[in-house]
């Protein structure tokens, strides 16, 4: 994460420690919650927060959104890993020395990416400083 953080021009907010409650609460004030399929992602969706999920080897057919597809995009991975006979092959229980020869979790084309974050922007909204969106 802190890698990706350092490539981003506007300021970042690494949040690592916080209780559930604290996460939901900055879930509920952000304007987009980007990542990859997680808890945090789901509950952002129970905030009304728009997400933009990316998926490897998941199926979103069954750990994907709830709720508006609009508002809750899903960028896949279409690279097959060699060994997998489909995508996605369901498997979560990648080591770190294995995922170099597992294309499914590391590339998700940016450009896949950023169509996503366009297709979401009627959607974004921006703080008034007082806690609420518009």
């Amino acid at each position: 994460m802190e890698e990706i953080a350092r490539g981003i021009a506007a300021p970042v907010l690494l949040v690592s420690d916080a209780t559930v409650g604290q996460l939901a609460a900055l879930l509920a004030r952000a304007q987009l919650v980007l990542g990859v399929d997680s808890g945090p992602l789901h509950l952002a969706v129970a905030q009304g927060t728009p997400s933009l999920r990316i998926y490897g080897p998941t199926d979103v057919r069954m750990y994907g959104p709830w709720g508006s597809a609009a508002q809750h995009v899903v960028v896949a991975s279409t690279q097959r890993c060699p060994g997998c006979p489909v995508i996605p092959c369901g498997r979560i229980d990648f080591r770190p020395e294995e995922l170099a020869a597992h294309p499914c979790v590391r590339l998700v084309a940016e450009q896949e990416v950023l169509a996503a974050v366009r297709k979401l922007m009627p959607y974004l909204t921006r703080d008034t400083g007082a806690g609420q969106r518009t």
